[in-house]
């Protein structure tokens, strides 16, 4: 870095300045290891790294860029400049890197660090983790990249680590874009107090959580966990991150896991979890979570349970599973749940069984449904009240041949004979038959409980035309659906309610 004092009249007028010119330092051209150019380099200076092979493990300095010369191209796991810059030291002390406050490392593949055990791992995802203990779970160690400050860690992979892949003890870093596998801790760790933004990374096949964060509360958006030997996303011990926009897929327990104390609340909201071998969203052990419009899909027991005097609010989310005994949401002895305005598809024995306290309203159970919607065990406590059976219908119209399509919603509970009032709604521009079904705003909530308060049927068809629900076409498919209505059911009166432009 090149320091120079401006001319003798600015101090003259009390201002002092000092001008840096940022330096780029490249290696091996002119530095022969990455740490030697560190320790010449200062704040704002950049080190670019040549693709190879370097058996050392790096210490930044505050405010210092360490980057792999290339582009962005994509390789096979990560950015192709990525996977050809490789800092593998097996024999070396200390993290393979260890960050500082303000610097950034960009681009390289982290590896050899600690004794990665191969048959361990494979014992331990054979047995879905369940003979890992909970106290070796974020227990101290030697990580890949130690993250202590708050700094940018993006596009680099790190694997086969005998701890943590990515550990963030400190500060409110960036850590994005990263790839972290078969590490023998999880694939990125958030402890003590840290707050750091975690988005976009691939985490999979790691010995414990892809992501997983104690006593800490980051902003967990956008990353794919899949495979891993525990949850794709574990959450404990007093943290409340936000997690958001996630894709969990395939783990060998719960897509996100939540556990240990009702000082643990995260929000979990907009993630997908599909196919995981527990829960799609688990929470136990006292803890609470805020479970809001995620799609959990095919998990291989309960979409969602809360058991272990745990508690959650679980509203709008969509869950589903095709085959199986268990429920799609367990509400187990000791715990409660408030559970409203979800969408379910399918479920086992019941839809809902509860072993606990919960509120139920406003959920939608799509037909055919289980016989039992919601199950009460003995000793259990349960408000249901607004539920709906859900039925997504295909008609061929009278005028012209068409398909059509319209959901009706039928109180749950209804009895066979009984006549009851229908209210058509109508949906705004560019929305479709779902919006009075299931959207959470104003309006749609609005007709949707008037219809559960006075028991009436909600019948919400698509457009005839692109822009309007008005025309002798539309008008004659509203004729056809009320005959349609009569034949399955007694109707009285109809009632039209609309949006924006229904």
């Amino acid at each position: 870095m090149t320091t120079r004092l401006l001319p003798s009249a600015c101090v003259a007028f009390g201002l002092t300045f000092l001008q840096a010119k940022a330096e780029t330092l490249r290696v091996p051209e002119q530095h022969g290891t990455i740490q030697a150019a560190i320790e010449v380099a200062g704040a704002g200076d950049t080190i670019l790294v040549a693709a190879g092979t370097y058996r050392e493990r790096i210490r930044l300095k505050p405010g210092l860029t360490v980057r792999s010369e290339g582009d962005d191209t994509k390789g096979k796991i990560g950015l192709l400049r990525s996977e050809a810059t490789i800092l593998d030291h097996p024999e070396g002390k200390g993290p393979g890197v260890e960050m500082a406050e303000g610097a950034t490392l960009d681009g390289f593949t982290v590896t050899g660090v600690g004794n990665y055990d191969e048959a361990l791992w494979q014992h331990h995802f054979d047995t879905r983790g369940a003979e890992q203990p909970h106290e070796a779970i974020g227990a101290e160690g030697v990580p890949g990249i130690a993250v202590t400050a708050t700094c940018v860690v993006r596009n680099n992979i790190v694997h086969h680590i005998g701890y943590t892949g990515i550990a963030i003890t400190d500060g409110s870093p960036r850590v994005e874009g990263n790839v972290t596998y078969r590490n023998m801790g999880g694939g990125i760790g958030s402890m003590n107090g840290s707050t750091a933004t975690i988005e976009g990374n691939h985490c999979f096949e790691n010995f414990y959580a892809g992501i997983g964060c104690e006593e800490s509360s980051p902003l967990i958006r956008a990353n794919d966990c899949h495979d891993n030997i525990r949850a794709g996303i574990g959450v404990s011990e007093g943290s409340s991150p936000r997690v958001t926009g996630n894709r969990c897929v395939k783990n060998r327990r719960a897509g996100i896991g939540v556990r240990t104390g009702e000082t643990t609340r995260p929000i979990l909201e907009d993630n997908e979890c599909l196919e995981n071998g527990m829960a799609g969203i688990g929470v136990e052990e006292e803890a609470h979570a805020e479970i809001r419009g995620n799609r959990l899909v095919d998990n291989r027991l309960v979409a969602i349970g809360v058991n272990d005097g745990s508690s959650a609010v679980i509203e709008g989310n969509d869950l589903s599973r095709k085959g199986g005994v268990p429920p799609l949401i367990g509400v187990l002895e000791g715990s409660e749940a408030v559970i409203r305005d979800n969408t379910l598809h399918g479920g086992g024995i019941a839809g809902i069984v509860v072993k606990g306290t919960a509120e139920i309203s406003g959920n939608r159970f799509v037909t055919p449904a289980p016989k039992k919607l919601v199950f009460p065990f003995k000793g259990a406590s349960v408000t249901d009240m607004g539920n709906w059976l859900l039925t997504d219908v295909t008609f061929r119209s009278n005028l012209d041949g068409s398909e059509q399509r319209y959901v009706e919603l039928l109180p749950a509970g209804a009895s066979e004979g009984e006549v009851r009032d229908v209210v058509l709604a109508f949906h705004g521009h560019g929305s479709d038959r779902w919006q009075f079904a299931r959207d959470p705003r104003g309006e749609c909530r609005g007709v949707r409980e008037a219809a559960a308060k006075y028991g009436l049927i909600l019948v919400s068809p698509d457009y005839r035309a692109k822009t309007s629900w008005m025309g002798p076409a539309a008008e004659a498919d509203v004729v056809q659906i009320i005959a349609e209505l009569k034949q399955r059911h007694h109707i009285g009166r109809v009632f039209l309610a609309g949006g924006s432009m229904g």
